[in-house]
């Protein structure tokens, strides 16, 4: 009778032990690999446009916002909602939810979050986008980063 008790016991307690293994004790957002900073602007480096950002929030939503005239003489002023995804790479993708044009907007087409895979760095996040010739890499800094300060200075 005590062996069958001990041995019920060991299998409760193993039992028990699994169960708590399986437990997943930390909130999804502690699952990312990315040193996001929520409610920051990550702005586009670059002389040619003058006002374009995306925002990551930490409930997996954000923006990009463009304000910018065109070569064609066209302004292109409104806003892309997103929700957004990291890849088990750490990569992270955009899928656009929302857009709003501003009364200054006169440029045909809609205005489009990236489909490229984003990677995020402390200071900044860059993408790659192919096209028919070639490559080209954007490169956002985050506003008030070090990175910024310093190509600011």
């Amino acid at each position: 009778m005590k062996k069958t008790v001990t041995i019920i016991s060991a299998v409760l307690l193993f039992v028990i032990c699994l169960s708590f293994c399986s437990c997943d004790l930390t909130s999804s957002r502690d699952k990312t690999v990315n040193p996001i900073d929520f409610g920051k602007k990550y702005v586009l480096n670059s002389d040619e446009y003058e006002d374009v950002y995306y925002v990551f929030n930490d409930d997996y939503t954000g923006y990009y916002e463009a304000r910018y005239d065109k070569s064609s003489g066209d302004r292109v002023s409104g806003r892309a909602d997103f929700v957004w995804r990291e890849a088990s790479d750490g990569a992270v993708y955009l899928f656009k939810v929302d857009t709003r044009y501003y009364d200054d907007h006169t440029a045909k087409g809609s205005i489009a979050v990236t489909a490229q895979p984003i990677y995020f760095s402390e200071d900044f996040f860059t993408y790659i986008k192919h096209n028919s010739s070639g490559a080209a890499i954007y490169r956002y800094i985050k506003e008030g980063s070090e990175l910024d300060k310093l190509l600011n200075d």
